[in-house]
């Protein structure tokens, strides 16, 4: 076992293990589940049904929940648009149900139309705090800069450096570890954590080729780590 001084005793990494594994072990499966991102609800609000309203060469019309749903499903399970398209027309004709799923080309160009989709309840008057991590995303609302060096040095008090130097000495006359907490610092190894879920669950890139189809996917990409969230969450605890 390899022994440390007691000044490296704070920078050690410590094992953690969840201490409800049963309970998301069983949302680590439920992700996995068709009923989780298609529900009773979507399907009722899939739009009118493949036969009897529409005209002859008339075009089927969907509503936004039948698009949503549809980007959803191809996002979580890393499917192409083709592949999502087959995916619901297989999932329509199991069930027995009289919707119609959207072809590739209508997936793609509505896309772009939803707007701001919702994906999580209003703040209110409440001040919210954005932190966004830099990554493959093409939307940044902020950035948080990086801390200064251990070696940095005060620089010629101008405007752009004047935040970089307040840091410099806020940390030499509280300390490394004090300061990251005192200055919220600290916070970014949350961001950095949700951005590697993102990343890792969904993907590193982008799909859509347009900006208003980024916007969209982001939403989206939002709306899926919320849900898997919500399906059960490790609560874990430091062992040894």
């Amino acid at each position: 076992m390899t022994a440390f001084k007691r000044s490296q005793a704070v920078y050690v990494k410590h094992a953690f293990r969840p201490a409800n594994w049963p309970e998301y072990e069983a949302s680590l499966r439920q992700r996995g589940s068709l009923t989780a991102w298609i529900s009773e609800d979507d399907l009722e609000g899939w739009g009118p049904p493949q036969r009897g309203q529409r005209r002859p060469g008339g075009q089927q019309k969907y509503l936004n929940q039948a698009i949503a749903t549809a980007l959803t499903v191809g996002m979580v399970f890393h499917l192409a648009l083709r592949q999502t398209e087959g995916l619901l027309r297989s999932l329509f004709s199991l069930l027995g149900v009289d919707c119609r799923a959207a072809d590739h080309t209508t997936i793609s160009r509505r896309a772009r139309m939803l707007g701001k989709l919702p994906v999580g309840s209003a703040a209110g008057n409440r001040p919210v705090h954005i932190l966004i991590d830099s990554t493959g995303l093409k939307i940044h609302v902020g950035t948080l800069r990086k801390p200064p060096k251990q070696n940095a040095k005060v620089r010629p008090e101008v405007t752009v450096l004047r935040e970089r130097n307040r840091n410099i000495r806020s940390r030499a006359r509280l300390g490394k570890r004090q300061w990251h907490t005192k200055s919220g610092y600290s916070r970014r190894s949350l961001v950095e954590n949700t951005i590697f879920r993102h990343k890792l669950l969904i993907g590193p890139t982008m799909r859509s080729r347009t900006l208003q189809g980024q916007r969209v996917e982001a939403r989206v990409g939002c709306r899926i780590l919320k849900t898997m969230a919500g399906l059960g969450m490790p609560e874990s605890h430091r062992v040894g």
